[in-house]
């Protein structure tokens, strides 16, 4: 690459960095037709240092192949034109790109939560955090597309298309996306699980439309929230968001009438409608195109109208053979009204309302400004949907410069962009060197005479004392002797200037003698409080350290990496909803103890159903027992949503813990039993609170382990036989300040942290506890799976010969609810 071409792109990256600190919205089109990929900037208060910047949402994702609808001789249709962006491995490489660049920290790729909120304690796997399906069409719905996203990405679809995405049984969660109804819609209440507080997606439908093809999806969002400067008190003003609406086959601009009249106010920042006027035969329209289009930007007043599903494709079928397509431009579309109204302009009101739109049609994997990932990539490109800057007049349809009085007929047909292979040689030509050598040094000295040097010597010395630094008129002669002769006399005696008082100096006695005299007259210096050493009996005690090892039982180093490795590998399950007998069964206290194949020992539950007796042999190596059901479900129990708290809770009594001769000798226990809450998937050969997301009181050492791996923090003392124990969880509604939190899903929209706290019982009292967030480390990890954000389950864990009985029927717990 040449010198200009490489200063060029360095040029071009820069333009990038400085468009992505603005932190507006991006939008991207990865294929000919109505692929998008919206990357949505995160609050400040909900990005951490380091941290991601976007919230990515993939829109109707079809990128390679054909697809048919009920059946190929019906229907079947290919891109005319390859996508650009060919697979969605692509579409990771741009979101990481431009997640790079965006960040002003730097990006920790090697560590950091999964995009959903969920973490796996690995790298960070996609960067994809939602999908959204508008249509159960293939050409919305793309199964093979689909398949190629991480499982673990949400996917929001409607009803139809939702039932078919859960029918292939890849994604752990897919949920329907909820109408925007009502006299006074509220965008926050369209903000499911898992999505941030300050973004939600809705649809705007039809009744008329029994169908829904004529429908739009609704992403709102408030990358404002959180962010004390900006908060007024008033709670609408402070949630206001902006909209972006994408409606591929046009919907009747009546139903959009809920838009304007919002609760908290939404602000349509784009509106993507097609401009291609479909229909079969004379009778059914397909996609309504550009004077619907008018019609609906002329009621939303969208800052942008970005055209969207108008490819005219490759296709085959019955179909094909009854389909009408008037390709319209938008100039064509207001001369068309101009004639069917008399050849008048339309209301003046209606030409205000159009004004400050700016029209863009992106062609295939094209946007606004041009970056590339290689030297033979370079066709990706982001447009930035800012407020701040107006666009390109080459690459939009803008209405702002028109005069008022200005025809219709006169406006430009919008203009369609270059690829961005095309731009980046034109920008490349465009600054090409001038021909020839470039000039020389004496021919750059000749056409600036004004830098050369005067003629002659450089003025002497003398000259230079004569003009500046002449004598006083009392001196004679021009030498620099006489300019910096020195004073006359001599100079001043060292002893003369500090020379000591007179006479002698005052004795040790009669100092004393002044000083005590001088004390009966003067009161005692004042007392300064902030001199005072603390009474440090009277502060909290000191925080528990950690520890490298147990003092009784430890894990070999390969198990732990071997553990590592299975949870980078198994991400945690999305929280599910609980059916109503599930629920029932844990209102009653009845939830089932389950025991992985490798557990040697016996699990029996008693004659009340809530209570299991365990016993366990000699050989049985470290494992756990899972409880069926979460005692905590993140959709059901948060106090996000009930907004009152939630405790959970269970107890064990043990009977017998080890014991054994060959042991009595030794510092290492034989046997062990933890108790604790773990967030699944979880590994069966680990004890609670040694892995991700979970938390034991182990009672052969009496410390307590929060996704610690190492040897755990002084709590309590060991179990003893005989003894009842207990492990609970508090969940409360956060009362933190506005922007207290670090806006995951165990923050409220205010960015305020739900409060956690852990306690132990021991005979029915509770003996300690801590807050759980002292577990966060100083980039705020460490207790992820915990906060309220993932199911939890109890967990008892065990190794050696033991024998106990765990119960989960609060009738049956020594402990009481309300007891210290």
């Amino acid at each position: 690459m040449d010198a200009p071409s490489a200063q060029l792109r360095l040029d071009l990256r820069d333009a990038v960095i400085r468009e992505l600190a603005q932190r507006r919205p991006l939008l991207h089109h990865l294929n000919p037709d109505t692929s998008w990929f919206l990357q949505v900037p995160r609050p400040l208060a909900a990005t951490k240092h380091g941290g991601r910047v976007y919230f990515n949402v993939l829109i109707d994702p079809w990128l390679s192949g054909g697809q048919s609808d009920v059946a190929k001789w019906f229907s079947q249709q290919w891109h005319a034109q390859e996508s650009k962006v060919k697979n969605i491995a692509e579409v990771e490489e741009l979101a990481r790109e431009i997640e790079i660049l965006a960040a002003p920290e730097g990006l920790r790729l090697g560590k950091g939560r999964q995009p959903n909120g969920l973490s796996n304690g690995g790298d960070i796997e996609t960067f994809i955090d939602a999908v959204a399906i508008s249509h159960e069409f293939t050409d919305h719905c793309h199964k093979e597309t689909l398949l190629e996203i991480h499982p673990n990405v949400p996917v929001f679809a409607t009803k139809k298309a939702a039932a078919l995405i859960s029918s292939w049984s890849h994604f752990r969660l897919v949920q329907e996306i909820p109408a925007f109804t009502g006299q006074r819609a509220d965008w926050r209440s369209t903000s499911l699980y898992p999505l941030p507080e300050w973004l939600g997606i809705s649809r705007l439908v039809s009744e008329k439309d029994a169908l829904y093809y004529h429908s739009a999806l609704l992403i709102a969002f408030n990358s404002n929230a959180g962010n004390p400067a900006l908060n007024t008190g008033n709670s609408d003003e402070d949630e206001v968001a902006e909209a972006v609406i994408y409606t591929p086959h046009g919907i009747n601009n009546e139903d959009l009438r809920i838009v304007p009249s919002a609760s908290p106010p939404l602000h349509t920042l784009a509106f993507l409608h097609g401009l291609h006027d479909i229909s079969i035969g004379r009778q059914q329209q397909l996609n309504l195109g550009a004077h619907n289009g008018l019609k609906a930007q002329r009621l939303l007043q969208a800052k942008y109208w970005i055209s969207t599903h108008d490819e005219i494709k490759k296709g085959g079928g019955l179909v094909s053979w009854f389909l009408r397509r008037n390709a319209l431009t938008l100039s064509e579309a207001l001369e068309e009204e101009r004639k069917r109204d008399g050849g008048v302009l339309r209301d003046e009101s209606e030409l205000v309302a159009m004004r400050d739109v700016h029209f863009a049609e992106l062609m295939n994997g094209e946007n606004n400004f041009t970056f590339s990932h290689s030297q033979d990539n370079i066709h990706k490109r982001a447009y930035s949907l800012t407020t701040r800057s107006k666009p390109n007049p080459r690459r939009s349809f803008s209405f702002a410069n028109r005069p008022r009085n200005a025809s219709t007929s006169k406006l430009p047909k919008a203009h369609r962009r270059k690829s961005a292979a095309s731009f980046f040689s034109t920008m490349t030509n465009e600054y090409k060197p001038p021909p020839g050598p470039p000039p020389s040094w004496t021919n750059r000295q000749s056409a600036a005479g004004a830098a050369r040097p005067p003629p002659g010597p450089p003025p002497g010395h003398r000259l230079q004392e004569h003009v500046t630094f002449a004598p006083s008129p009392q001196r004679q002669g021009n030498s620099s002797s006489e300019i910096y002769a020195p004073p006359p006399g001599p100079p001043p005696s060292y002893a003369h200037d500090f020379a000591p008082p007179q006479g002698p100096p005052p004795s040790k006695s009669q100092g004393f003698q002044h000083q005590s005299q001088a004390s009966q007259f003067q009161d005692p210096p004042p007392n300064d409080a902030w001199k005072q050493v603390p009474d440090t009996s009277l502060l909290p005690p000191p925080p528990s350290l950690g520890h490298d090892v147990s003092p009784t039982a430890n894990a070999s180093l390969s198990v732990a990496d071997r553990a590592h490795d299975w949870c980078r590998t198994n991400p945690l399950y999305a929280p599910r909803p609980l059916t109503r007998a599930e629920h029932a069964a844990l209102q009653a206290g009845q939830p089932s103890l389950l025991a992985p194949p490798s557990f040697a020992g016996t699990l029996v539950p008693q004659h009340v159903p809530s209570t299991y007796r365990v016993r366990t042999r000699a050989n049985c190596t470290d494992t756990y027992l899972l409880t069926s059901l979460p005692l905590y479900s993140a959709l059901t129990d948060s106090p996000l949503l009930t907004r009152r708290p939630k405790t959970i809770y269970f107890e064990l009594r043990v009977l017998r813990m080890g014991g054994s001769a060959s042991s009595a000798s030794s510092d290492e226990a034989d046997a062990g039993i933890a108790i604790g809450f773990l967030a699944p998937p979880y590994p069966a050969w680990r004890l609670p609170g040694w892995e991700r997301s979970s938390l034991g009181i182990h009672g052969d050492d009496g410390r307590r382990y929060v996704a610690d791996t190492w040897g755990g923090k002084d709590f309590t003392t060991s179990f003893k036989p005989g003894e009842t124990v207990g492990v609970g969880m508090t969940f409360s509604p956060p009362d933190a300040p506005p922007g207290y939190g670090q806006g995951n899903t165990a923050t409220d929209r205010h960015g305020a942290r739900m409060a956690v706290d852990v306690f132990f019982t021991r005979r029915g009292r509770v003996e300690a506890g801590w807050d759980l967030h002292e577990e966060r480390d100083a980039a705020g990890e460490g207790v992820e799976g915990l906060e309220g954000d993932a199911d939890l389950m109890a967990a008892v864990g065990v190794f050696g010969a033991c024998e106990f009985e765990v119960v989960f029927a609060e009738r049956d717990w020594l402990w009481k609810r309300g007891a210290r």
